[in-house]
């Protein structure tokens, strides 16, 4: 919730009753406490910039701050199991994405395929070259700085970066052999990323 100057504290403070009321109706209403929480900073915000505004609500404001920390003191137990189960859900649907991911991508680089859909929505296969640049500290990365330096193109594929490489190869910028060793250094790999597109 914005600090939104044009609302008025009274008001605010009705929404917090509001949802006060909605949430200890049913502790299952976690948006309601969100909206608690939330009309609380705005009132916090409007004081710090609107002292005036605030000054003649204080007594409810603080009485409804004190209720809200009370309701969340009373269901603090039913709070910690709900956010304990989100963190589990979350955990179970982020490995359930990743396989469908990889199975996805397993089929779509086999049938070269563009586009998914379903009911929901499609997918976007979108791919892109990339190159494998050797890691700091290894002889391979040495050669490849050698390489750079010695072609002078620094300021074109600069810390290396892996696609402005794939540029400078590709336009030219080195002689066939080190371009030959570039490729050998640096493998090139095709990066593929699921984009998704939902109908809402």
């Amino acid at each position: 919730m914005e600090c939104d100057k044009n609302r008025r504290v009274e008001d605010v403070c009705d929404d917090i009753g509001r949802w006060l009321a909605g949430f200890r109706a049913d502790g299952d209403s976690v948006w309601e406490l969100q909206g608690c929480l939330a009309g609380l900073r705005w009132l916090r915000e409007r004081y710090r910039t609107d002292k005036a505004a605030v000054e003649p609500h204080m007594d409810r404001v603080k009485d409804l701050s004190r209720q809200v920390r009370q309701a969340v003191a009373d269901s603090r137990e039913s709070l910690t199991a709900k956010y304990m189960e989100a963190l589990s859900a979350v955990s179970s649907w982020t490995a359930i994405r990743e396989a469908c991911r990889e199975a996805l991508l397993e089929f779509a680089n086999a049938e070269n395929a563009q586009r998914l859909d379903c009911p929901r929505g499609w997918i976007e296969i979108k791919r892109n070259q990339s190159a494998s640049i050797p890691r700091l500290g290894t002889p391979q990365r040495e050669q490849l700085h050698g390489l750079i330096t010695q072609a002078q193109c620094w300021p074109d594929v600069a810390y290396p970066n892996a696609a402005r490489l794939l540029k400078a190869v590709a336009a030219g910028l080195f002689t066939p052999q080190q371009a030959g060793t570039i490729a050998e250094l640096c493998p090139s790999q095709t990066i593929c990323r699921l984009v998704t597109h939902d109908h809402g």
